[in-house]
């Protein structure tokens, strides 16, 4: 035997007597799930009840199995919003609260982390005909697949119901929210501490158990570059270089400013007395009876009649002269004048000043990053 499987129960069967007999529809409303206190289940057809029910929901279909006419087949839909148990153990409920068919199943783990889960439970009945599924609208237990919403009055209380409404972002997940009024079941992301023991499947996103500092920060998607999700990232300008020149220029010869300095003395000083190198071997033209050579004849007498001769002095060797310089002072006159600088081509270095504001920044609208606490 299948170690998984449904029997309908001893309340069942009668109801199906009274189906034939009667002439009557068994109508089934509701599922229920249940963790089986913890352990594995056989479906026991005396049963009334689960072993431990946790859940409680309406039957979204019900239909024969295209492989075997008399098969049963009940759509049964776990919204998101509930969760936080194991399922072992199914039933099926009539529109009386009675326990109609019940069944087990492997262990499946629900999560409240905004993921629905969808069960179908088979049932082989002696005769299809006899069960049906209430499908009335307004206040009735199902809405019909073919209208697609419309025979809904007030839409807004029914996703509310269902759990939709809120719930459309995975626990942990930063939801942007325009208000400091935040809704119930969540909290500001703000780098707080939380309970990982109350909220197990927040830890799951942040398993810390601290949520992330979105204040001021914007959500990058994780490069391929090797980061971690959740890993900082400073804010940094990408690399770059600004181009600047300033043309040469030939700015020629400048004249600085005329001043007439005047006349400028220079300090007084003792420059004693100096004597000269040694040379100058030489002598003189002498006149008449000369010591040395004869260098002229001359002619004298009142009548011209008398020749004499003129003759050189005496050599002189070489010798040398000493000069007293003594102390005196020179006198410079400097006068008015100008000086000339020539600029000739040259460039400059220069520096970008700063601009811009401390960060990097868009255009944008501030919202508060919010997540859902479960």
């Amino acid at each position: 035997m299948a170690k998984f499987y449904s029997v309908i129960t001893h309340t069942g069967r009668a109801r199906a007597a009274e189906a034939i007999t009667e002439q009557k529809i068994i109508v089934l409303s509701e599922f229920i799930v249940g963790d089986g206190g913890g352990y594995e289940q056989v479906p026991d057809a005396n049963a009334t009840k689960l072993v431990n029910e946790v859940y409680r929901g309406y039957i979204s279909s019900l239909k024969v199995s295209p492989a075997q006419d008399n098969q049963m087949m009940a759509m049964l839909v776990l919204p998101s919003g509930i969760g936080g148990f194991t399922i072992r153990e199914i039933g099926l409920l009539t529109d009386q609260g009675e326990l109609y068919a019940i069944a087990n199943c492997a262990a499946l783990e629900k999560p409240i982390s905004g993921v629905s889960i969808n069960l179908q439970f088979r049932l082989a009945v002696s005769d299809t005909q006899e069960i049906t599924l209430d499908v009335s609208t307004g206040d009735g237990l199902f809405l019909r697949v073919d209208q697609n919403g419309a025979d809904i009055e007030n839409k807004p209380e029914f996703l509310k119901n269902i759990g939709v409404l809120g719930t459309e972002y995975p626990i942990g997940a930063p939801i942007p929210w325009p208000s400091n009024i935040l809704p119930t079941g969540s909290a500001m992301m703000a780098g707080q501490i939380f309970d990982t023991d109350v909220y197990p499947h927040l830890a799951f996103a942040y398993p810390n158990g601290i949520i992330p500092d979105l204040r001021g920060l914007v959500i990058k998607g994780t490069p391929s570059s090797g980061r971690v999700a959740l890993s900082f990232e400073i804010d940094e300008v990408k690399s770059h270089q600004h181009d600047a020149n300033i043309w040469d220029t030939d700015l020629g010869r400048k004249t600085a400013s005329w001043f007439d300095y005047g006349s400028r003395a220079t300090s007084e000083f003792d420059y004693g007395t100096k004597g000269s190198d040694v040379q100058g071997t030489h002598d003189h033209l002498g006149g008449v009876a000369g010591p040395g050579a004869k260098w002229a004849d001359w002619r004298t007498g009142t009548d011209n009649t008398g020749w004499y001769e003129k003759n050189r002095t005496n050599i002189e060797g070489a010798h040398a002269h000493s000069v007293y310089i003594g102390a005196h002072t020179h006198t410079t006159d400097i006068g008015g004048h100008n000086h000339y600088i020539d600029m000739g081509f040259h460039s400059h270095n220069i520096q970008i000043a700063s601009f811009g504001q401390l960060e990097n920044t868009v255009k944008n609208i501030a919202f508060n990053y919010i997540v859902r606490l479960a």
